[in-house]
């Protein structure tokens, strides 16, 4: 698997390792970050210290774009993204894989079924709170926050089903 100082030099790009870099008009810059959280990353997905690479300069958008899709096609934990010389985002790839992966964590089946298991759970330590005549406040602190993240797991879930049936029609 070439490198991305490699291929980046293939393209005609230029490395850059300060993310606060002046961009030259008509000129775009290839950032990478972790797919997960958003946040800016190397390459190799180590946060950025000023000495390692923070992103790839091109001249032309179509360098750019097909940089940022060889990066996001790379690894399912790194993304690309593109800054235009006023360093407005023009475009974000991330790997198919962690885009298939977070469609099915938010699918409405598994919401449902965690929303079911945080409102048995919530319940149960309720049960137990008014059992000890409210003597153990765990029971109550565990338990409603328990029950307040199953109804929005649940809200979530119902939300998913309505904009599936919504597409469909």
């Amino acid at each position: 698997m070439p490198s991305p100082e490699s291929e980046s030099s293939h393209l005609a790009g230029r490395p850059v390792t300060d993310i606060n870099t002046r961009i030259p008009a008509q000129a775009f810059l290839v950032y990478y970050f972790l797919t997960r959280d958003h946040i800016q990353c190397d390459p190799e997905g180590k946060f950025l210290n000023g000495s390692n690479e923070a992103g790839t300069l091109f001249p032309s958008l179509t360098e750019a774009e097909a940089f940022a899709r060889s990066v996001a096609d790379r690894s399912p934990r790194i993304g690309a993204g593109i800054y235009n010389s006023s360093w407005k985002v023009v475009a974000q790839f991330v790997n198919a894989g962690f885009v298939q992966q977070q469609a099915k964590a938010h699918s409405p089946g598994r919401l449902f079924l965690w929303a079911g298991a945080l409102l048995v759970a919530g319940s149960i330590f309720l049960w137990i709170e008014v059992r000890s005549q409210w003597t153990l406040m765990f029971g109550f602190l565990i338990g409603s926050r328990l029950l307040l993240a199953g109804v929005l797991k649940l809200a979530r879930g119902v939300h998913g089903i309505k904009r599936g049936n919504a597409k469909d029609s």
